[in-house]
C-alpha cells in the first residue's frame, strides 16, 4: 500500500508593495485609548506652566516682558495697531503667509499698549509649550518610555542652538514657525483614535500650513500615511500641506510678498558639506561650545569639534547595532532624513547659514539618537541596565541645554524697556496735530520700531481722527487707511 507523500509548500514570499506598506504601519501606529482623568489634566496644565516658564526665562537683560524684536514690531504689532485685523490676518511679510504669528499681534493689540510686549511674548511661550506637551503626546505610540518622550518634547524649550545673537527665536510670535515644523514632524506620525484628539490634529496642521513654509519637508512624510492608513484625517493632512505650500509659492509669483534679501544657492553639494561640518556639530553641542558657523571651508580648529560631534552620532548607532537597545530604525533613519532634508532646503533657498534654521533640524537629530537608544524591555532579562544609554544621553541633553541656556549676547538683552518707550511716546503725542509716533523696541540701528497712534497713548480719547471711521461731507463713511498721516516722529 503506497504511503501518501505530504508535501510542505513554502510560504509565498510576500510583495514588495505589502512589504514597504507593512513597514509604513510601524510608522503610524495607532494610539491605544486611554482614560484622561483629573490628574493627567492638572500635570498637563502644569507642564505647560512649567514650560512657559523655563521659555520665558531664555531672555536675558530687558527681558522678554519689556521688548519686542524686529518683525514682531516693525511687521506684527503695527500692522495690529494701524490696521484692520481681517486685512492683517491674510497679509504675508517677510515672504510667507503667518497666520499664527498675525493672531498673536491682533491678541496683542486688544490689551493696554504698555502690556503689548508681555503680551506678544507670552503668547509665544505658551505656545512653545503647548506644542512640547503636544510632541510629548503624539510620541507615545512609538516611544513608550517616558525618558524618550522627554527628550523629543522638552528639548524644544532649551534648545542649544538657540538664543544667542544668532538665533533669538524664544518668545517671539514671529518665529513660532519653527516651533511648529519641528511638532509637526510629529504630529503627522500621530494616529489618534478618539474623535477630539483627530479634530485637533486636523486644525493644528492647516494653522500650521497657512503660518510656515516650512512644512512643506513634511508633505513626503504625509504622503506615506496616506499610502498606509488611506482615510480621511491622512488625505486632510497631505491635502492642507500641499494647500498651504501653494499658497505660500502664490504670494510670492504674484507679488503679494517677496524674498527679495534671500540669494539662493541651489549647490546640494555645498549644503550636504555645511550639513556634515556645520549643523551636526552645532546640533550635538550646542552653541557655546562651537561658535560661529565653519562656512564652506573646513578650517583646523573646528576639526576637534566636528570630530567630537559625530563621534557621538557614531557611539548611539554602535549601541543600538550591538543590540544593547531596541532601537527603532525606521524612525531613527525618518527623523535624521528630515534633519538633513530641512537643512539642505533651508540652507539652499537663503544661501547662507543661519543658525536660527538650526532649531528643528537639531531637535530631529535628538529624536533620531532617541529612536536608536530605546531601552529594551524588562523581560529581555537586562532590567534597569537596558535604561543606561538613553539616561546617559539625557544627561549629556540636559548638560549642553543647561551650558547654552542663557546668553547675554543677545539684542533683546540691550533693548530699550518698553514701557519707558511707551511712556515717551505719550508725552511726544501732546504735541498738536501728531497723530502717531515711532516707538524703538530694540536696539539701534535695528528696525525693532512700533507705530503707534497717539489715541492710544492718551487718556480720555479712545479714538483719534483717522484712525476711526469717520464720516464724510456727503454723509458717507470714510476708510481711515486712506486719509493722510502727521510724520512720524522717532524715539532713539
Amino acid at each position: 500500500m503506497a504511503s501518501d507523500v505530504v508535501t510542505i509548500e513554502p510560504p509565498a514570499a510576500q510583495p514588495r508593495p505589502d512589504r514597504f506598506r507593512s513597514a509604513l504601519d510601524t510608522l503610524f501606529p495607532e494610539v491605544p485609548v486611554v482614560a484622561i482623568g483629573r490628574r493627567k489634566l492638572a500635570l498637563a496644565v502644569l507642564a505647560v506652566a512649567a514650560g512657559t516658564a523655563i521659555s520665558l526665562g531664555r531672555t536675558t537683560g530687558t527681558g522678554p516682558l519689556q521688548s519686542i524684536w524686529e518683525e514682531d514690531a516693525r511687521d506684527l504689532l503695527t500692522d495690529a495697531l494701524l490696521r484692520p485685523g481681517a486685512f492683517n490676518l491674510v497679509k504675508p511679510y517677510v515672504g510667507y503667509f503667518q497666520l499664527l504669528p498675525r493672531m498673536m499681534a491682533e491678541v496683542a493689540a486688544f490689551v493696554p499698549i504698555s502690556w503689548a510686549a508681555a503680551a506678544l511674548s507670552v503668547q509665544a511661550a505658551v505656545a512653545a509649550a503647548l506644542l512640547a506637551l503636544a510632541v510629548y503626546v503624539a510620541s507615545g505610540a512609538h516611544l513608550h518610555h517616558p525618558l524618550a518622550r522627554l527628550l523629543v518634547s522638552a528639548p524644544m524649550l532649551f534648545a542649544p542652538v538657540a538664543e544667542n545673537f544668532r538665533s533669538e527665536i524664544y518668545n517671539r510670535p514671529a518665529t513660532v514657525q519653527f516651533f511648529l515644523v519641528y511638532a509637526m514632524f510629529w504630529l503627522v506620525l500621530w494616529v489618534p483614535r478618539r474623535r477630539a484628539a483627530r479634530l485637533l490634529l486636523g486644525g493644528v496642521v492647516v494653522l500650521s500650513a497657512m503660518s510656515t513654509f516650512l512644512v512643506v519637508v513634511l508633505v513626503p512624510l504625509a504622503a506615506a500615511r496616506l499610502y498606509a492608513r488611506r482615510d480621511k484625517l491622512s488625505a486632510v493632512i497631505l491635502g492642507a500641506l500641499l494647500a498651504g505650500a501653494a499658497l505660500q509659492m502664490a504670494g510670492l509669483a504674484f507679488g503679494l510678498t517677496n524674498r527679495d534679501f534671500a540669494n539662493p544657492r541651489y549647490d546640494p553639494v555645498w549644503a550636504v558639506k555645511s550639513f556634515v561640518i556645520w549643523a551636526v556639530p552645532q546640533s550635538m553641542l550646542g552653541w557655546r561650545f562651537t561658535g560661529l558657523p565653519v562656512g564652506d571651508a573646513l578650517k583646523a580648529g573646528n576639526l576637534p569639534v566636528i570630530l567630537i560631534a559625530w563621534a557621538i552620532v557614531a557611539a548611539a548607532v554602535v549601541v543600538a547595532a550591538r543590540r544593547l537597545t531596541a532601537p527603532a530604525w525606521l524612525l531613527a533613519i525618518v527623523a535624521a532624513g528630515h534633519a538633513g532634508a530641512l537643512c539642505c532646503m533651508t540652507i539652499m533657498s537663503t544661501g547662507d547659514l543661519h543658525q536660527r534654521y538650526l532649531f528643528a533640524v537639531e531637535l530631529l537629530l535628538f529624536a533620531a539618537v532617541t529612536a536608536a537608544l530605546l531601552p529594551r524591555p524588562d523581560g529581555a532579562g537586562h532590567g534597569r541596565r537596558a535604561l543606561a544609554p538613553l539616561a546617559v544621553f539625557a544627561v549629556f541633553v540636559l548638560a549642553i541645554g543647561v551650558i547654552n541656556y542663557r546668553h547675554d549676547d543677545t539684542y533683546r538683552h540691550d533693548a530699550p524697556r518698553w514701557t519707558e518707550q511707551v511712556d515717551r511716546g505719550a508725552a511726544q503725542c501732546k504735541v498738536p496735530g501728531m497723530r502717531e509716533v515711532v516707538i524703538r523696541s530694540g536696539p539701534e540701528p535695528w528696525y525693532s520700531l512700533v507705530t503707534v497712534p497717539c489715541h492710544l497713548l492718551k487718556r480720555n480719547n479712545w479714538c483719534q481722527p483717522g484712525y476711526c471711521v469717520e464720516v464724510g461731507a456727503a454723509g458717507a463713511a470714510v476708510d481711515p487707511r486712506r486719509m493722510s498721516r502727521h510724520p512720524a516722529a522717532g524715539l532713539s
